[in-house]
């Protein structure tokens, strides 16, 4: 059992997917009829689980699983901060507490502006 990167997904190759096909599910691969293959987008994957059958995984599926698990892992470090710099517009006579400014940073940083 191999992955690879393509189409913008990873993608499981190899003769015996069948046999594995619940812990392909409970990774979030899903089957693509048209292709004939398993596959997980980026932002769904979870390639750690897949361990126990000991797949390969080519080096540019390596590299897009280590950008996308970095990006991960800044994402959860915002998400724990409790201060933010940001000047937020509010009522007048109100502020916003240290960590509902960090929230709406991070949220701002993940969904975009939300005007």
């Amino acid at each position: 059992m191999r992955i690879i990167w393509t189409r913008d997904r990873f993608e499981v190759e190899g003769k015996d997917t069948y046999d594995h096909r619940e812990t392909l599910k409970s990774c979030g691969f899903k089957w693509d009829p048209e292709n004939k293959t398993w596959y997980c987008l980026p932002e769904a994957q979870r390639l750690l689980g897949l361990r126990p059958l000991q797949p390969t995984i080519t080096p540019e599926a390596k590299s897009r699983f280590d950008q996308f698990e970095a990006a991960r892992k800044q994402n959860v470090e915002a998400s724990r901060a409790t201060d933010s710099d940001l000047d937020i517009p509010c009522p007048p006579g109100l502020s916003y507490l240290p960590y509902q400014k960090a929230g709406i940073a991070f949220a701002m940083r993940v969904f975009g502006d939300l005007k």
